[in-house]
């Protein structure tokens, strides 16, 4: 059962590299040098919102070109819904919106926002739990089987019926 859980974790971990590779190896196709794609979750005591960023490496492009260029790929691949694509070029950052993505390129293609990043983020995290419970209680038996092994060492057999 520990095993299991432990490689649950693995497994959710691989899966979102999977996802996010595809986006990736397109940014590349696209004219970039190397990209590096994340996402992630803002919470905020007033708002909270899903966040994918791209930190995009060379290129020939303007910063104009490359941001439109990088948008478009992501609003046509990444297959996550996010409230914010944020993006990194030569030293620069820039945001833009779903609503402005959308506007800009029209609606997505079917599936790609049936599941928002939260909720990928939110089962790496409930799997990462798992994990930690799961080596945690490794340890607690281990531990207890050490004190065991060392209380009965301790112990000397008594005799009976000496006075």
């Amino acid at each position: 059962m520990i095993a299991a859980l432990l490689l649950s974790g693995c497994t959710s971990a691989v899966d979102l590299r999977s996802e996010l590779q595809p986006v990736r190896s397109a940014l590349v196709d696209a004219g970039f040098d190397d990209a590096g794609v994340h996402i992630g979750r803002i919470e905020g005591t007033k708002k909270s919102e899903d966040l994918a960023t791209m930190v995009l490496i060379g290129g020939d492009m303007d910063a104009e070109e490359a941001t439109e260029t990088a948008a478009q790929v992501v609003w046509d691949e990444l297959p996550m819904r996010f409230d914010t694509l944020a993006m990194e070029y030569d030293g620069q950052r820039y945001e833009v919106g779903h609503a402005e993505l959308e506007a800009r390129f029209g609606p997505r293609a079917d599936g790609l926002d049936d599941v928002a990043i939260r909720d990928v983020i939110g089962t790496g995290l409930q799997a990462a739990a798992w994990v930690a419970a799961g080596i945690v209680l490794v340890a607690m038996l281990l531990v207890g089987l050490i004190v065991r092994r060392r209380r009965t060492r301790g112990r000397r057999p008594t005799q009976r019926g000496s006075r």
